[in-house]
């Protein structure tokens, strides 16, 4: 009697399972299924109940309903039947499959990435097509069985590589995974960027922007999620013991995902600045992230998914001014990136203030435009170095000062010592040191004179401003200069060098170089090259020969 009677109390709970309403709380008989399964007792019955129900039986080993010996004994016999059932699915197709290596971490998904055969392109038409035989296949490994109608969910997404379908089919691809209750990115590039995580390959920054906007996206989305089934739950309370336990552990597992997320973000953030030269950078959920990583999905991690809980809105935050720190550290080790560059920092901007934060927004628009204002002198410096260079190997004579002759072997020994962060003034003295009048005598009554005004000049230029020379006290290289004996005879000239102002952004859009005599009858040229101009000086003196 009695044995009959359990068995018709099993056949309850199966039916239970399969036709409950949307106020159920934990399967009925998913627990005691999952528990023979791993006793390698499980009936056929039992095994298309972890199967059909395998998101549930996570759920319920996270939350503690189900022991960890009870988890990993089912899951692994989940884990073969999944294989056999994906063996038939691709079984004289024109497809062919990866599947991600599985986990023993409750939440986790299986991931299978698609490709045809004969290299053409996946379709969206592809996609349901392979999701249509894998249900035929599971329908018919439990043929006989109580299967409940519709489709079967075993959170098993088929996708594409973005390398094996275009953009726009990847895009509707992604919509129809995500339509269904499964994860995918929808945008090509971010996809790209989470396969060469880890590795050595190069992430370009179109790829590193999408992945961050994804990220973001993903996370902000599993926490609200959460907070609602969290709310949800507070609602039903002791009413339902098991419907409150079911919303608190899915509400749980969606901020598992954000932690994911989070730990993402801060891996691309880091793979970008190793691939640029710059030092790692660490996040606010970095820890717990790995902490769980570690643990696993359970309660014993308990600690750390309640710091995603109340970290994530500063985490985010932290991820965005991350993410613009390496943006413009970039910009300026790769001037030509600037545009792009902008263009991600703005959308950064625009997350902040979408996030509640203006104050790290407004600092952040300001950063930039720093950072635009110093990339682009530098490439004005960069510029007139090359062209300097150029030049200089066509004339003798590059500038005069005193009447010694700042020549051809000067300027260029200072061209070939200059570095990418010397100012336009290291290159000045660099050509006054090198020049062929350092020995006349002249040069150290030079620097004697002029090295307190010149060290005023660079300690305010270095500082990010831009003083300007007084009238009564002109540049080094256009004051006239008589120094014999150890006495000073210089007289104030108005004729001011125009490197430093250009070098500004204030200049008359091209280098000027005063028009100076080396001696009777010897007037420079102009010689209409690029970037330079050749005036008159109308205040030039004669000088001594």
């Amino acid at each position: 009697m009695y044995p009959r009677l359990l068995q018709l109390l099993r056949l309850l709970w199966l039916s239970a399972a399969i036709f409950h309403s949307c106020a159920w709380a934990w399967t009925p008989g998913l627990k005691e299924a999952a528990m023979a399964v791993a006793q390698g007792k499980g009936t056929r019955a039992d095994e298309m109940m972890i199967f059909v129900h395998n998101h549930e039986m996570n759920l319920m080993a996270q939350a503690g309903e189900l022991r960890d010996f009870s988890y990993a004994g089912a899951q692994d016999r989940f884990q073969e039947i999944q294989k056999k059932i994906l063996d038939e699915t691709f079984r004289n197709t024109p497809y062919r499959s990866e599947v991600s290596a599985s986990k023993l971490n409750p939440g986790t998904d299986t991931d299978v990435n698609v490709f045809r055969a004969d290299g053409k392109p996946m379709s969206l038409e592809d996609i349901k097509a392979v999701e249509g035989r894998y249900q035929r296949a599971v329908r018919t490994e439990f043929d006989g069985e109580a299967l409940p109608s519709g489709r079967i969910d075993t959170k098993t997404d088929f996708m594409p590589h973005p390398q094996h379908t275009t953009p726009d089919e990847f895009k509707k691809i992604a919509q129809h995974i995500n339509a269904n209750g499964g994860t995918a990115y929808t945008d090509p590039m971010a996809a790209a960027a989470q396969s060469k995580l880890g590795s050595p390959a190069k992430l370009s920054l179109s790829e590193a922007g999408a992945f961050q906007k994804e990220l973001h996206t993903l996370a902000e989305s599993r926490m609200a999620a959460a907070a609602e089934l969290r709310s949800k739950a507070a609602a039903i309370g002791t009413s339902n013991p098991g419907e409150y336990a079911r919303l608190q552990a899915q509400a749980t597992q969606y901020e598992y995902q954000a932690a994911k997320y989070h730990e993402r973000m801060s891996a691309m953030n880091n793979h970008l600045r190793n691939q640029f030269g710059l030092g790692p950078e660490k996040g606010v959920l970095d820890d717990a992230a790995k902490a769980i990583s570690n643990i696993g999905r359970n309660q014993y991690s308990a600690s750390q998914v309640a710091q995603v809980r109340d970290l994530h809105g500063k985490a985010l935050q932290n991820s965005s001014e991350r993410f613009i720190n390496t943006l413009l550290d970039v910009a300026k080790k790769e001037p030509a990136s600037l545009q792009q560059v902008k263009a991600l920092v703005n959308a950064e901007v625009r997350a902040l203030h979408a996030a509640g934060a203006p104050k790290a927004a407004s600092q952040a628009a300001i950063r930039m435009e720093q950072t635009v204002q110093k990339v682009e002198a530098a490439a004005k410096w960069t510029a007139y170095k090359q062209t300097a260079k150029n030049v200089a190997t066509k004339i003798p004579v590059m500038a005069i000062a005193g009447g010694a002759i700042l020549g051809y072997q000067g300027v260029q020994i200072a061209l070939t010592d200059v570095k990418a962060t010397d100012t336009v003034w290291d290159f000045i003295r660099n050509c006054y040191y090198h020049a062929a009048w350092e020995g006349t005598g002249i040069g150290t009554a030079f620097e004697r004179a002029q090295r307190e005004e010149i060290e005023r000049y660079l300690k305010e230029f270095d500082a990010g401003r831009d003083p300007p020379w007084p009238n009564t006290s002109p540049s080094p290289c256009s004051r006239p200069v008589s120094t014999w004996g150890g006495h000073d005879h210089r007289r104030a000239d108005p004729a001011r060098h125009h490197l430093g102002s250009l070098y500004a952004g204030k200049g008359d859009g091209g280098i000027r170089r005063d028009a100076e005599r080396s001696g009777p009858g010897h007037a420079a040229d102009d010689h209409g090259a690029a970037g330079l101009r050749g005036d008159d000086d109308p205040h030039a003196e004669s000088r001594p020969a």
